[in-house]
């Protein structure tokens, strides 16, 4: 099917590309910093349901791997496969300092209305920044 309908193989290479920008190691810092500790049964539960969600994100990524008979999830597409080398050490970086910055006005950890003010600024750079660089690269 994948060959011979190339409605279905546009399908599985966008999801291919999406997949290809998708991170569990980032995503699992953000399940660190952000998931509140009110009681560790319900800290566990939701660690429990990311580590599920991940597993899920590397079953996708095996299923499409497999559909399309590509070897890595850039599909041979050379170009994507640059850009996305390029973007994630900008991109990581981004990410990891976000969390660190939602973590400390989730917990109010910050002196003044200034740093919350500061802090949140800093929130919206990352968010714009990381919106920037996973803009579509196909």
């Amino acid at each position: 099917m994948y060959e011979g309908w190339p409605w279905f193989r546009e399908l599985v290479e966008l999801i291919a590309m999406i997949l290809a920008k998708a991170d569990s190691t980032i995503v699992e810092n953000y399940d660190r910093q952000l998931i509140p500790g009110s009681s560790h049964s319900q800290k566990d539960d939701l660690f429990s349901l990311g580590e599920r969600v991940r597993a899920e994100l590397q079953d996708t990524q095996r299923t499409v791997l497999r559909i399309s008979g590509q070897h890595d999830l850039n599909m041979g597409n050379e170009v994507l496969k640059r850009e996305l080398e390029v973007r994630s050490p900008y991109l990581d970086s981004l990410n990891v300092l976000q969390a660190e910055v939602m973590r400390r006005l989730q917990n109010g950890e910050y002196e003044s209305e200034e740093e919350r003010n500061l802090l949140q600024d800093c929130l919206l750079i990352t968010i714009n920044g990381v919106a920037a660089g996973l803009k579509n690269s196909g």
